[in-house]
């Protein structure tokens, strides 16, 4: 659509009007307000229409655990694969944001296996992928509980991919509490210059451990989608996000479509 003024005065008034929108969001033109996600999948949250699954991942209403809503990633079958993502904004992913969310584990049979997984990547909600990041492309960031030694060094741990490369070794998370049962916080927070921090904490037995810092490459991650995954193989286990908080910067250009949207309802005398 080819947007005309009447003079070149209207051009000026125009912009001016395009910064008041801008400001009117909280933000001054070049910023935006930040994207703000909190989610209870145990109560409020429970069905919203802001998650897109999936594979196996449903929503669930389990009586054998407290509380008994929850968003699953995959049920304790084996050979399952879940994905859920958020799909009610885009992010900025290589600005400085903050993530943090609830997962529980229950119902371990055959040991249990394999693990979860939050991911940051560039390839959408329809994104269907293991939980190393396998399907997301080149540019991608997971931050996995494994909960099965496939040679890792763990049978609990946590382990960091990057667009395709381990980051470090195996972080082993077995002193921290029981991994059926317990409920268990990731805390993660990205500087906006490639330094990404991670604690876990056990919130059943308030133990937790130190932070671990990892040198990521997000630089291609300008419009991003979050989310989750997990999977089962001959082991099996429920995989369950309780809940989730986060503060991202929007990706580019959301905040100057939004000014547009608020000019044009107040210059619709001034355009034809």
């Amino acid at each position: 659509m080819i947007v005309r003024s009447r003079n070149a005065g209207g051009w000026i008034s125009w912009f001016a009007a395009a910064a008041f929108g801008l400001c009117l969001l909280g933000a001054s033109p070049g910023a935006a307000s930040p994207v703000l996600f909190n989610f209870d999948f145990t109560g409020s949250d429970w069905l919203t229409p802001d998650i897109t699954g999936v594979g196996n991942a449903s929503w669930a209403n389990d009586g054998g655990v407290a509380p008994p809503k929850r968003l699953r990633l995959t049920s304790n079958a084996g050979g399952q694969r879940g994905n859920v993502w958020i799909n009610s904004a885009t992010v900025e992913a290589n600005a400085a944001w903050h993530a943090e969310f609830d997962f529980q584990i229950t119902y371990e049979h055959g040991g249990g296996a394999d693990g979860l997984a939050f991911h940051v990547q560039g390839v959408g909600v329809g994104a269907d992928t293991w939980i190393e990041g396998q399907g997301l492309g080149a540019n991608y960031l997971s931050v996995i509980i494994d909960t099965w030694d496939n040679g890792a060094g763990c049978d609990f741990g946590l382990i960091v991919y990057n667009n395709s490369s381990q980051l470090g070794g195996c972080q082993d998370l077995s002193g921290l509490g029981s991994l059926a049962n317990d409920v268990y916080r990731v805390v993660m927070d990205h500087d906006g210059s490639g330094g990404l921090s991670v604690q876990i904490v056990d919130t059943t037995t308030t133990n937790q451990t130190g932070v671990f810092g990892y040198t990521v490459d997000l630089s291609t991650l300008n419009t991003a989608t979050v989310g989750w995954s997990a999977q089962t193989g001959g082991a099996g286990e429920n995989h369950d996000v309780l809940s989730m908080s986060g503060t991202f910067v929007p990706e580019p250009g959301t905040a100057i479509l939004l000014g547009l949207g608020l000019v044009g309802l107040g210059l619709g005398r001034r355009i034809h």
